[in-house]
């Protein structure tokens, strides 16, 4: 099962040190702490197992340590997809800094969700990926965000987790305003546990429950 709580189970199809390098990166922290990570590695094969396997409705997150559209190879996500369309069991949610990749999907099922991730400090390429988009990720929220005009349909919205970040805090004020940007724009919300703390408030403020997702989630 995933420590994260908007899925099921997490599933890494290339493993090594992911080409964006972002500096909260957890999966960075630990290969140089252990000094792994310098060949990357492909593991599609097992990734297609597990979504043909499971008999349980399960949503998967695939991509979870490593942006596979970081350096896309097109040809293996459109197998994956197709592995999930054969299951009805799976979901597939995949997320990205580099969204423009998607267009060169040919087939989306409606069990497949694509998203996009914004910090406020580092940049995510639309570059025509504006319309593919289900949902929108801010987590880690490093900044003040401005939503761009996309097709998508729910925000994520989470803190930094982890010691010693000085980007740990994050202000009521900036989760407040991407979460109005987001309503404004029809959008559901799910907020994380690590920012809990401001669910209660910002749900009287709005009076919306702030644990929506497009797709069913554990609890």
């Amino acid at each position: 099962m995933s420590k994260i709580e908007w899925c099921d189970r997490t599933l890494n199809p290339i493993r090594g040190l992911c080409p964006h390098e972002c500096p909260y990166c957890y999966m960075a922290k630990i290969h140089r702490r252990f000094g792994t990570g310098q060949e990357t590695t492909e593991h599609w094969n097992d990734v297609y197992d597990a979504l043909l396997r499971v008999r349980k409705p399960t949503t998967f997150f695939v991509g979870s340590a490593y942006d596979i559209f970081a350096e896309p190879s097109l040809h293996m996500h459109e197998i994956l997809l197709f592995s999930a369309f054969k299951n009805p069991a799976s979901t597939v949610i995949l997320l990205t800094k580099n969204p423009k990749a998607y267009k060169f999907l040919a087939n989306k099922h409606k069990r497949s969700f694509l998203g996009a991730s914004l910090d406020g400090k580092h940049y995510t390429d639309f570059n025509g990926g504006h319309d593919l988009l289900d949902f929108i990720s801010v987590e880690p929220l490093l900044a003040p965000v401005k939503l761009p005009e996309t097709s998508a349909r729910a925000l994520i919205i989470g803190g930094l987790t982890g010691h010693g970040s000085p980007y740990k805090h994050t202000p009521i004020e900036w989760v407040d305003d991407v979460l109005k940007q987001a309503l404004d724009s029809g959008m559901k919300v799910f907020i994380k546990d690590n920012l809990k703390d401001y669910m209660a408030p910002l749900e009287a403020k709005y009076g919306v429950s702030l644990r929506q997702l497009l797709w069913k989630v554990r609890g």
